[in-house]
């Protein structure tokens, strides 16, 4: 904490003649020559480092500090405070206080009085020294100290002061209301420093921005239409429209309207990375193309079809199915879905259709029906029925018999995504009749997780739960799926001892199992928020799958990140390359998911269960629950092993039995956030909101909110709340 280099701070003499007089202010303040070693200052003992890395450890120890209790590390402030001054930089000041005020205990009454010592010391440096302690704990009597007790900072505080307030319009501070009626008129302070300073103010509609201002920010959209969007770096055109939007979107859409007119036009002479760059870009602002221009996006996909080589794969990364799935959805937005869906069935037959599609699906005209099941009927190639499938399941839609009978027969299809289609349009479609004659044939759909099939095959299950045995949904589909038809259904007390018994059978077959074949897992979260049969695991964060140290453990250290190099720094401004990477790294992350559920041990890594069907479970079958539980009372690398192969379903479980059962759920939920470097991650957050109101429920909530650390955090608690209907707590919080 007491490391003291003689330049001071890097980011502050990044120019040589800068270093010099840095070096040449720090020995003036220590009063003696800064050389590398032991000095004394302030009756405090620093180093005089050459090594800038060492600086750094500054925040490794605040790190340090703030993961237990502060006054161990009280009195290291004194030299952090002692070095600070010196150096003259404030830059760990927001850490330390941050550090300091999070604390329960009491320790403004341990720093401050060793801090008002250092006033009584003869040194001119210890009075910025104690200042800044004192400014930890009591910012306001730090302020009166700082202009009290004037040295060089407040000289140099006080000449920006009169800079502004001689001219506020072109000083750093931030404008005060009454700064921008002064500044916001004048034209000599440069546009986009004014749109910086107000740019927070222009989300009050009652905030007066003058018209003169308004066809000045335009200007900067002004420029040759050919270079914006070019690719996905950002460019002097793109940062034009970034600092102009917030103002011209609320104050001046005309402008907006403008730019869309003179960018539209261009897409007849793009292609490859210019044409994806405006694609991705225009589909956000696909409801500000006037209609006489809609043809020109769709010539364009004439274009692209026109041109394209259905037997090739593209590897390029910018390429062009990409730009024309984004054209589509531009287009969307401005034309019936009549016309979309003529739009469609033109399309090339491995262009990509994309999920964001589907809210324009809806609302076909009865024409339109008619003519989509004229052409699933007639069709020869599976991507056009694949595609007539997916208008017709977001429509009201009456089959006869015969077009029935056509759609069971297509879910017998070799093709698992023309089957998939099959089978959503029955899920989607509430046709009883369909799903009555499905449930209780024989067909076949693959459970790897892969494929459409996979995903709506176990929902047919659940949509018509009611027109099979539990007998026969449990030896068809997943037991995380199962639990979504037990209660979508009438569910019989035998049904219910059905699925605990199979929930049984599986966690001791999970537990007993090898995992020889898993060398790595993706972090994911337990208990999604989304509560649906078949949910993918949603991924923790953006980060590689971690490696498993041995096949007999499911978590591991965090892998060393690698020094930055010229190659790194290369591929790091490489636009291409970034698309690659994250693209590839997804793509294994999904392929690890799969891969653990190949595994009889992580067939639940990451699985969706039904919390209703939990609520049954633990009230018809509690032995069995209390048996689950004891699982997790194993230690070290036996808990381990068991949270990252039942992880995903002990987090639902936990959430039913802070309100069925409080103790077992208040011992489950303390055991589950214990873990916190784990493949399956507990959003103990989470948890605690969405169980039902409670004092053990309270209190796991108190403790949740306890972990908030930042405004994010604090926020997402209060969107958690609000959208699941507890708000109460939130009242309780704050009072």
């Amino acid at each position: 904490m007491g490391f003291v280099h003689p330049a001071g701070e890097p980011i502050f003499r990044r120019k040589p003649e800068n270093e010099a007089v840095s070096r040449k202010e720090i020995e003036q303040r220590a009063g003696m020559a800064m050389l590398p070693g032991p000095i004394e200052i302030c009756g405090q003992y620093l180093m005089v480092v050459e090594n800038d890395g060492l600086l750094r450890l500054k925040r490794l120890s605040f790190l340090i500090m703030s993961s237990g209790p502060r006054v161990p590390f009280v009195d290291a402030m004194l030299p952090w405070a002692a070095a600070s001054a010196v150096m003259g930089q404030d830059v760990e000041s927001d850490v330390a206080a941050w550090v300091m005020r999070l604390s329960d205990e009491d320790l403004d009454s341990i720093v401050i009085p060793k801090a008002e010592q250092l006033f009584t010391r003869p040194e001119q440096i210890a009075r910025p020294a104690g200042r800044r302690l004192i400014g930890l704990f009591d910012p306001v009597r730090a302020k009166l100290l700082f202009e009290s007790h004037r040295d060089e900072y407040y000289e140099h505080w006080k000449r920006r002061r009169d800079r502004h307030a001689a001219d506020p319009c072109v000083s750093l501070y931030k404008w005060s209301d009454e700064d921008c009626n002064k500044c916001l008129t004048r034209e000599d302070v440069p546009l986009t420093y004014v749109l910086n300073q107000i740019k927070e103010r222009l989300y009050d509609p009652k905030f007066e921005v003058p018209d003169s201002l308004l066809p000045r920010a335009s200007t900067l959209l002004s420029f040759d239409p050919m270079k914006f969007r070019t690719g996905i770096s950002a460019t002097e055109e793109t940062y034009a429209l970034k600092i102009t939007l917030p103002l011209l979107a609320s104050r001046a859409p005309w402008a907006i309207c403008e730019l869309v007119n003179r960018l539209v036009p261009t897409l007849a002479t793009r292609d490859g990375m210019e044409l994806y760059g405006l694609a991705l870009w225009l589909y956000d602002f696909a409801q500000l193309i006037p209609l006489a221009l809609v043809d020109d996006v769709i010539a364009c996909l004439g274009r692209i079809a026109s041109t394209k080589d259905k037997s090739a794969k593209a590897t390029d990364a910018f390429d062009q199915d990409i730009s024309e799935a984004f054209l589509v959805l531009s287009a969307a937005a401005n034309i019936t879905t009549d016309r979309l869906l003529s739009l469609i069935i033109d399309r090339p037959s491995n262009a990509h259709d994309l999920l964001r599609f589907q809210p324009w699906l809806r609302d076909l005209s009865a024409e339109g029906v008619r003519k989509a099941k004229e052409v699933l009927m007639g069709a020869t190639d599976d991507s056009s029925k694949i595609r007539e499938l997916w208008f017709l399941a977001f429509n009201q839609v009456h089959l006869q018999d015969d077009e029935r009978q056509y759609v069971v027969s297509l879910v017998h299809s070799d093709n698992r995504v023309l089957k998939g289609a099959a089978l959503r349009f029955a899920c989607l479609s509430g046709d009883e009749a369909i799903g009555s004659l499905l449930v209780n044939s024989e067909f076949s759909f693959a459970a790897d997780g892969k494929g459409l099939d996979s995903i709506w095959g176990p929902n047919l299950f659940v949509t018509f739960a009611d027109q099979v045995l539990f007998e026969v949904v449990v030896r068809r589909i997943h037991p995380a799926d199962a639990g979504f038809a037990l209660s979508n259904k009438s569910a019989s007390p035998d049904d219910i001892n059905i699925y605990a018994t199979l929930l049984d059978a599986c966690i001791l077959r999970i537990i007993d199992a090898s995992d020889f074949n898993i060398t790595r897992l993706p972090r994911i979260v337990a208990n999604p928020a989304e509560e649906v049969p078949g949910h993918f695991p949603m991924f923790a964060q953006q980060e590689e799958a971690r490696p498993i140290k041995n096949s007999g453990l499911t978590w591991g250290a965090q892998r060393p990140r690698e020094m930055m190099n010229e190659q790194s720094l290369r591929d790091l401004f490489d636009t291409q390359k970034f698309v690659e990477k994250q693209n590839r790294i997804s793509r294994e992350r999904v392929e690890d998911v799969f891969a653990a559920w190949s595994t009889d041990a992580y067939n639940w890594f990451g699985r969706n269960f039904s919390y209703d069907a939990l609520h049954l479970v633990c009230q018809s079958c509690p032995e069995l629950v209390t048996k689950w539980v004891e699982c997790t009372c194993e230690t070290g690398t036996a808990f381990r092993r068991i949270q990252g192969r039942l992880g995903s379903f002990m987090s639902q479980l936990c959430s039913v039995l802070l309100f069925q059962r409080p103790d077992l759920g208040q011992r489950l939920w303390n055991r589950l956030r214990t873990e916190k470097h784990g493949p399956v991650l507990f959003d103990s957050m989470l948890a605690s909101i969405r169980t039902a109101d409670s004092d053990i429920a309270s209190q796991a909530r108190w403790e949740a909110l306890g972990d908030c650390c930042d405004d994010g955090a604090l926020g997402r608690f209060a969107y958690l709340a609000e959208a699941l209907g507890k708000a109460s707590c939130l009242s309780a919080a704050v009072q």
